[in-house]
């Protein structure tokens, strides 16, 4: 079957077509949210210390970042944290934006802000002045020389400051300093700094005088020293002394004698900006007559004297007391102790002795010096006098005599011996000693004597060599025959008695040879003759008080 629709029928069923059509389309998209950006009202900005601008902007649209974008940078930049970072004062456009979404749309919004900078002042403390103190800047500083600072003094009968700074002293007491910066559309205002100056009339020295002593002896100096109490307030003190109204010293101390009634001033001036003086009068000063003392010295033994001689000198003061002191002095030079009496062996010939005595008992006494004494010292003779002594012999048996001799050179015309053996006295006072009862090694001296003031001298020593004692055996035979062997009875160990005795008998007593020594020994003969073979009987005396020797001999022929 055919449908024929005419022309509108056609039109109006393909409108409500379309019409389904869209309608199934918009039930099923979804519905698109404005994004609405919104920043707090817009305020004067201080770029803090963490150096980010907080905007606060907020946003519906929590699904996209808000971006930020600075018109200025060299005020604000966008870093790459996504934060607005201040770097210097002055006017920034921030523009905030959002992308689009599924659900939002995109949004911009903009906030304009202003940027400034603190500003930071500098005052010190004010030291203190005095009325006649010279202007001078306040010296305060601030962070920012851009903007100017504004100054004032809240007593202006103190202290006045000028636009600039300059502060003017008008009087004495104190005052408040301000200092202000106002800020502007770069710079905030700068929180107001106050400083108190103090301005002091002018500060005259307080001070007082002392003396290092109230008594003094008459013409003796006397130390007059200003002492500052308020030293630290004072400023270059100049001095001036005055003695009787007249001009003298110009130090802080004033030395001079004075006299009981001089009147002493001193006037001190503080040479601060505004100086000042003060004067203080001292007239106690008391002066003492001087007292003169007298000491007298007196040396025993009086003239010369040998050296090495004690001589001691006694001081003799007047007027004595229970405080004095006494200085010796040898040629200006101090010896001794503080004592009235000196004594020394070591003087020279020319040595002057003087004492000075003190009397500190006594005030105002002047110390005395002794008469001046030349101690005499007699000279040794030149050339010295010396003594050498010789051995008649050396090298001797025990119990022989040796005889020492000295020689003295330059003793004079009487020297006084004193011979010694090993350290100990021996002989007489002579220049010759003999002894036969040395032993080996005994060491011989000689010292002499000259008297004057020549000091003993000794020779050099000798030491003696004494030979042990010879054993005496003479032969028991001998043959004088005249052979030219064994013709004599030899006994050579006579030699070291040339003292012996030696005496030979016959067998009945008879004497038939003697001899003092053994030099010439017997030969057998008797009066010339020849004395027949047989024993014959000797005894030898070696003198010494040794056992005698004695037995018998036998000629053969």
């Amino acid at each position: 079957m055919v449908f024929h629709r005419s022309g509108n029928s056609y039109l109006l069923l393909l409108f409500v077509l379309m019409f389904i059509a869209l309608s199934r389309a918009f039930a099923q998209a979804p519905t698109i949210i404005q994004s609405v950006i919104t920043f707090p009202p817009p305020v004067t900005s201080m770029i803090g210390a963490d150096g980010i601008l907080n905007t606060g902007a907020t946003s519906n649209n929590n699904e996209t970042p808000i971006v930020y974008f600075s018109s200025n940078p060299s005020v604000a930049y966008i870093g790459t944290d996504g934060l607005i970072h201040v770097i210097a004062p002055g006017i920034t456009t921030i523009t905030a934006s959002q992308a689009a979404t599924a659900h939002y749309s995109a949004a911009t919004q903009t906030q304009t802000y202003t940027i400034k900078e603190t500003q930071t002042i500098s005052f010190a403390a004010i030291i203190a002045k005095s009325v006649c103190q010279a202007d001078f800047s306040v010296g305060a500083t601030s962070s920012n020389t851009a903007l100017p600072l504004i100054y004032s003094s809240n007593d202006t009968t103190v202290a006045t400051i000028s636009a600039s700074g300059i502060i003017h002293i008008t009087g004495a007491g104190t005052t408040t300093i301000s200092v202000n910066q106002p800020g502007n559309n770069l710079f905030i205002d700068a929180p107001a700094q106050t400083q108190i100056l103090t301005v002091v009339a002018p500060v005259p020295p307080l001070f007082a005088i002392t003396t290092n002593a109230s008594t003094v002896c008459t013409g003796a100096p006397v130390t007059f020293t200003v002492t500052l109490n308020n030293i630290l307030s004072i400023v270059n003190p100049t001095y001036q002394w005055q003695v009787n109204g007249k001009n003298v010293g110009t130090n802080s101390t004033y030395t001079a004698p004075v006299a009981s009634t001089d009147a002493i001033k001193c006037i001190v001036t503080n040479n601060d900006v505004c100086p000042s003086s003060a004067s203080v009068s001292v007239t106690n000063t008391v002066t003492i007559p001087f007292t003169a003392l007298t000491v007298s010295i007196q040396p025993s033994p009086v003239g010369p004297v040998c050296g090495g001689t004690p001589v001691t000198f006694t001081a003799t003061p007047n007027p004595g007391g229970v405080s004095t002191t006494y200085q010796w002095k040898v040629n200006g030079v101090n010896a001794g102790s503080n004592n009235p009496v000196f004594s020394s062996t070591n003087f020279a010939n020319g040595d002057v002795v003087t004492c000075t005595f003190t009397n500190n008992s006594i005030p105002c006494s002047v110390p005395a010096i002794s008469n001046p004494v030349t101690v005499g010292i007699i000279a040794p003779s030149n050339p010295a006098p010396s003594v050498t002594i010789s051995a008649s012999a050396n090298n001797v048996y025990a119990g022989s005599s040796i005889t020492f001799t000295a020689t003295p050179a330059n003793a004079g015309n009487n020297p006084i011996y004193q011979w010694q053996v090993n350290g100990a006295n021996a002989g007489t006072n002579s220049s010759v000693f003999t002894t036969a009862a040395l032993a080996n090694g005994n060491v011989i001296t000689c010292t002499i004597q000259t008297g004057g003031c020549n000091a003993p001298v000794t020779s050099a020593p000798i030491t003696a060599t004494i030979l042990p004692p010879v054993v005496v055996i003479p032969p028991n035979t001998f043959t004088p025959n005249g052979d030219g062997i064994n013709d004599v009875w030899s006994i050579p160990a006579l030699t070291a008695y040339p003292n012996c005795l030696v005496t030979i008998y016959t067998r009945y007593g008879s004497e038939i040879f003697r001899s003092r020594g053994y030099n010439s020994p017997w030969d057998g003969l008797y009066k010339g003759g020849k004395l027949p073979v047989g024993a014959y009987y000797y005894v030898i005396d070696l003198g010494n008080n040794k056992q005698p020797v004695s037995g018998y001999v036998a000629i053969i022929r």
